[in-house]
């Protein structure tokens, strides 16, 4: 497959210039690119990562199943399992 081998072989080059802690966000960018170009992630859960559970004013206390979780934490959890696709 051309675009698999052109892919590759762009990542290959540019890590031979990057330092090993900057070749996890590169792969992290290329691998987050990828499925956003196939629709497997979309813009909303892409602006969360980016972004935060932004407009997420709602309140909701920690189950106490959880109490190692912080509040701020469970929030954003609840927030991203609303942006869940049906």
């Amino acid at each position: 497959n051309l675009m698999t081998y052109t892919t590759r072989f762009m990542y290959l080059m540019v890590c031979r210039g990057l330092f090993e802690a900057h070749k996890t966000i590169y792969s992290f960018l290329i691998c987050s690119s990828i499925l956003r170009q196939e629709g497997q992630l979309g813009q909303d859960k892409w602006n969360f990562f980016l972004r935060g559970a932004v407009g997420g004013n709602e309140e909701v206390e920690v189950p106490k199943e959880v109490p190692w979780m912080a509040k701020n934490v469970w929030q954003a959890l609840h927030f991203l399992a609303g942006l869940a696709e049906p």
